[in-house]
């Protein structure tokens, strides 16, 4: 049988994860400090599909998002965050469609999916919204450039990997970067 798992509790708020507590103190920090205004835990709840009655009458429930933070910056523009623990459950094709239903609905919201990186790559808060996951970036990276050290654990410690300098990036207020793209020219090939 499976063990359950113990939902977090802090300030006396339940989490669903100790990521979304190490990401809520982190937002506490920022108030603050006064480097964001405000934020709230699992406030807003979007409806993805409504609910309906299908051709046999059958009754389906609604579909709805909610996503962990929302964020309003000093500049009162507002941001939702969500953050994300594994690898397996940032791409969860269920989540991956629930995402891009919200942005097709609203088409105005910001809407980011966000991963800590390991200590190695530097322990800071990126961007992993799918198609445009910065984290898998630096793992490949990371593996392309120390093949030795690569997920060892714990016969060889791994080296540091400075990224700052290999990627363009832009940090959005101090709460996490986002991997701005870089065009890849390719070579034509002569005939």
């Amino acid at each position: 049988m499976a063990k359950s798992y113990k939902k977090p509790i802090y300030n006396n708020i339940q989490f669903a994860s100790d990521v979304e507590v190490e990401y809520y103190k982190l937002l506490q920090n920022k108030v603050l400090n006064n480097e964001i205004k405000f934020f709230e835990y699992s406030v807003d709840k979007f409806i993805v599909i409504p609910s309906f009655v299908d051709f046999k009458g059958r009754k389906f429930k609604e579909t709805t998002y909610t996503i962990d933070f929302k964020i309003t910056l000093n500049n009162d523009e507002i941001i939702y965050v969500d953050t994300k623990g594994g690898t397996a459950r940032q791409h969860d094709p269920k989540e991956i469609v629930k995402l891009n239903l919200i942005r097709h609905q609203n088409p105005n919201i910001k809407v980011y999916w966000i991963s800590k990186t390991p200590v190695y790559m530097g322990s800071k808060w990126v961007e992993t919204t799918p198609y445009y996951d910065f984290l898998n970036k630096l793992r490949t990276r990371y593996k392309k450039n120390f093949p030795d050290t690569y997920m060892l654990r714990g016969k060889k410690k791994p080296k540091y990997l400075e990224w700052n300098n290999d990627f363009n990036f832009k940090n959005i207020d101090g709460l996490f970067y986002v991997w701005e793209k870089t065009k890849i020219i390719k070579k034509s090939k002569k005939k």
